[in-house]
């Protein structure tokens, strides 16, 4: 079957992977010392050489932690990112949060997902 939306990376990096697996167990969200979250339910993204990402179903962040950013990102691999500034006991992370809202075929998977960037957040095994 030929891809409708597929990931024009892969044609010139044939040997660049996107592998994107269930996490089987709690996920932990960490801000400042602080346990935000323990959820289940996550994605680990394995990218290439690139360190595994948990990318987590938005509903793991409170709404109120999430503001809507302008900033976004293209990757060909997996399409365009858009941005969240991520609220936390007053101070504003700047587009520390991104999600995937139409990703190429072979990142469906993440589609609605959200990823935090490790300086800002401890998103790991609980």
């Amino acid at each position: 079957m030929i891809s409708k939306n597929a990931a024009p990376g892969f044609a010139s990096h044939p040997n660049h992977t996107v592998e994107i697996q269930p996490y089987d167990g709690d996920i932990k969200i960490e801000i400042d010392g602080d346990v935000i979250a323990k959820i289940r339910g996550a994605l680990v993204l394995q990218e290439s050489k690139y360190a595994p990402a948990y990318y987590l179903p938005k509903s793991a962040m409170p709404e109120s932690m999430l503001e809507a950013s302008n900033h976004s990102t293209y990757c060909p691999f997996k399409g365009d990112a858009s941005y969240y500034h991520l609220i936390h006991n007053g101070k504003r992370h700047e587009n520390a949060v991104w999600s995937y809202k139409k990703p190429f075929d072979e990142a469906i998977a993440i589609k609605d997902y959200i990823a935090i960037y490790p300086n800002v957040a401890k998103v790991e095994p609980a």
